[in-house]
C-alpha cells in the first residue's frame, strides 16, 4: 500500500503529471461553461413559450392560474394551448434537472482535477528532491 501511495505521489508531483491534470482541468472547466450556456439556451425558449401559452389560456378563461392549477378541458377552445403549455413546462423542468445534474458532476470533477494539479505543483520540489 505504501509503494502504491509513493508511486501515485511521484506521478502526481512529476511535471508531466500535474501538467496533464491542469490540462484536464481546463478541458472539463470549458465543458462545464458550455453546459451552463446550453442550460440557458434550452430552458429560456421552452419556458417562454410555455408561459405565452399559459397566458393565452388565462386570457381566454379570464382568470389567473399557476401551472399546477391549469386544467385542460376537452370542450374548451384553449385545450390545445393548455396541453401544450403543460407539456413545455414539464419538458423544460426535466431538461433543466438533467443538465443541472450533469453540470454539477462536471464542476466536481473540475474542482478535483484543479486541486490535484495544484497539489502536484506544490509537492513537485519536495518529491523531486527525494526521488532518485
Amino acid at each position: 500500500m505504501t509503494k502504491l501511495f509513493n508511486h501515485l505521489m511521484e506521478e502526481l508531483a512529476s511535471k508531466n503529471g500535474y501538467s496533464s491534470l491542469f490540462k484536464a482541468f481546463i478541458a472539463i472547466s470549458t465543458l462545464f461553461l458550455v453546459s451552463t450556456i446550453q442550460i440557458i439556451n434550452i430552458a429560456t425558449p421552452l419556458e417562454s413559450d410555455a408561459y405565452k401559452l399559459k397566458f393565452a389560456v388565462e386570457k381566454e378563461l379570464n382568470t389567473k392560474l399557476s401551472f399546477e392549477q391549469l386544467e385542460c378541458k376537452l370542450d374548451t377552445k384553449t385545450y390545445e394551448s393548455c396541453k401544450l403549455a403543460k407539456y413545455k413546462i414539464n419538458l423544460s423542468s426535466s431538461s433543466l434537472d438533467a443538465l443541472t445534474a450533469f453540470s454539477e458532476l462536471l464542476k466536481v470533477i473540475a474542482i478535483t482535477l484543479g486541486g490535484l494539479s495544484i497539489l502536484g505543483f506544490i509537492a513537485h520540489p519536495f518529491i523531486a528532491r527525494t526521488t532518485p
